[in-house]
């Protein structure tokens, strides 16, 4: 994710994965599966299993790394970019 001025805003590189996951929101204890397409250190590139649900806050559970508190901070089609937060 570039800003405005096409500087990088990551700590670290993303590198390629592809693994499923599962997104933990809403006060009802809601569950979305999601496929994690790339990750750094403090941010990834998720694809939600359906397009436009997820709120800006939610958790993320991944195994065996744990869970994440996440922010979002980019929506481009059924795509999101998020910062990660250990849980």
């Amino acid at each position: 994710m570039a800003d405005s001025g096409g500087s990088e805003r990551r700590h670290a590189g993303r590198h390629k994965v592809l693994k499923t996951g599962i997104a933990l929101y809403g006060a009802e204890g809601k569950q979305m599966k999601c496929t994690l397409l790339d990750m750094s250190g403090d941010s990834a590139k998720l694809k939600p299993e359906t397009h436009g649900v997820l709120p800006n806050r939610f958790t993320l559970v991944l195994q065996p790394e744990g869970q994440f508190e996440c922010t979002v901070v980019r929506r481009s089609g059924y795509l999101l970019g998020v910062t990660l937060k250990p849980a």
